[in-house]
């Protein structure tokens, strides 16, 4: 029996803060059976690669980023 695991992780643009932070969530997928989280993170959307689902630059936001959630 063969099961299937998906991760996405994404900001949702549409709820951003005051500040122009967009949330960081992440979509896991298990038998097509889905569930969101939100990681209780933030970041401006320009910092944001969707291609690689990652924080992009060298500031230290994204160096906190990276720290938590390593590549």
């Amino acid at each position: 029996m063969t099961h299937s695991l998906k991760l996405l992780i994404y900001i949702k643009k549409s709820k951003l803060d005051n500040l122009g932070k967009a949330p960081i969530y992440v979509r896991i997928t298990i038998d097509q059976q889905r569930a969101e989280l939100s990681l209780c993170r933030k970041i401006e959307p320009s910092r944001w690669s969707n291609e690689t689902g990652l924080a992009k630059g060298s500031s230290k936001e994204v160096q906190i980023l990276t720290d938590i959630y390593p590549q």
